[in-house]
């Protein structure tokens, strides 16, 4: 079997974390569209990842999915009231969402299983791993 070079292998460990953290969130966002009317045109002000015609009922599970994996409340990513506005934390969860997107395409392998738990475990910032 071949064993990459230390330096290698040093890289590849927390590259490897950080890519399988937000996978299970990108299934959410990907499953199938619930029955019934999507919201009328307009409703959702700020939406860059999830699909622009997502349900509320979608919406509300894909966020709540997101924050019992970081163990946080809305106002960790959002400015209440104006949940559209954009804050930093919504700039790294999108990319994360890509992340994971990208994670569950590319590797069959893991079933789209990954996701923002995978590397959280119920924690706003995931562990660094073994240095």
């Amino acid at each position: 079997m071949f064993a990459p070079p230390f330096r290698l292998r040093r890289l590849l460990k927390p590259t490897l974390a950080l890519l399988l953290c937000a996978l299970p969130t990108l299934s959410l966002a990907q499953a199938p569209k619930p029955a019934g009317p999507p919201p009328a045109a307009g409703v959702w002000k700020n939406l860059q990842f999830l699909p622009k015609d997502i349900t509320k009922p979608a919406l509300k599970a894909t966020m709540r999915e997101m924050a019992k994996s970081l163990n946080v409340d809305c106002d960790h990513c959002h400015k209440e009231p104006d949940m559209a506005a954009d804050t930093d934390k919504k700039k790294v969860a999108r990319e994360m969402m890509e992340m994971v997107k990208t994670i569950n395409a590319k590797f069959p392998m893991t079933m789209k299983k990954v996701s923002c738990w995978t590397c959280h475990r119920g924690k706003p910032e995931p562990d660094p791993g073994p240095k």
